[in-house]
């Protein structure tokens, strides 16, 4: 990530990977990407490109990507009004609660 300037990812990689995961195809394993380049944004960025894609995201009635906003949590939290997630985050993460998959694929108990 290093080799390449800053304005390449947030101006080509990163709205492709938001396509990407918006409209299908990259599945949950895009947002790890998406959050790592949104760390390099300014918050006025962040909160104009990154905030609305967690926020469809959490209405996504995909497990893997629900299950990976969860996960990846800390990266993002900072970001987000208690407007937004009072509004918008927790009405679909709480009927993430009525899910009756409750574990994840990959999930092995001790």
């Amino acid at each position: 990530m290093e080799q390449y300037p800053d304005e390449f990812y947030k101006y080509k990689v990163l709205p492709e990977l938001i396509n990407a995961l918006e409209f299908g195809g990259a599945g949950s394993k895009a947002l790890t990407p998406i959050l790592k380049f949104g760390g390099k944004l300014s918050n006025e960025e962040y909160d104009n490109l990154i905030v609305p894609v967690i926020v469809k995201l959490f209405a996504s009635p995909d497990r893997g990507i629900r299950l990976s906003l969860c996960e990846n949590l800390n990266q993002y939290v900072e970001h987000l009004s208690s407007k937004v997630v009072n509004d918008k985050i927790f009405v679909n993460m709480a009927m993430g609660f009525n899910d009756t998959n409750v574990c994840p694929p990959n999930f092995k108990f001790l």
